[in-house]
């Protein structure tokens, strides 16, 4: 322990060794960093949700959402991250829009068939 003036414990020497000891153990993060050092992590890219949306709902909405979250990846390690994560919304709202569609389509099907019999 040190002392600083007056004879009273100066903690703030003590805490600082702390952390250097602290952060020198802890694993860089991954991500980028911004401006102010924040760690930005990669979007999510809905790249499941597109497929599946394309495949078993409807076809053409689920194409575009596809092409949206292949971007994600692209727009993040180019380092444009507002658009990384315009087309990752972009990629969510289309996918559920295409499921929702495709679900819509389904149930009037099954209505259309269950009335006409």
């Amino acid at each position: 322990m040190q002392f600083g003036f007056g004879g009273y414990q100066n903690y703030d020497a003590e805490q600082s060794d702390r952390e250097k000891k602290r952060l020198k153990k802890k694993e860089p993060e991954t991500g980028l960093a911004d401006q102010f050092g924040y760690i930005l992590t990669s979007p999510k890219d809905y790249k499941a949700e597109a497929i599946f949306a394309t495949i078993f709902c409807c076809l053409p909405i689920g194409l575009v959402a596809l092409f949206y979250s292949t971007r994600v990846k692209h727009h993040y390690k180019n380092n444009r991250l507002i658009a990384a994560y315009s087309s990752s919304k972009v990629a969510q709202v289309l996918s559920i829009v295409a499921t929702l569609i495709g679900l819509l389509l389904w149930l009037a099907g099954v209505i259309a068939l269950v009335v006409l019999k």
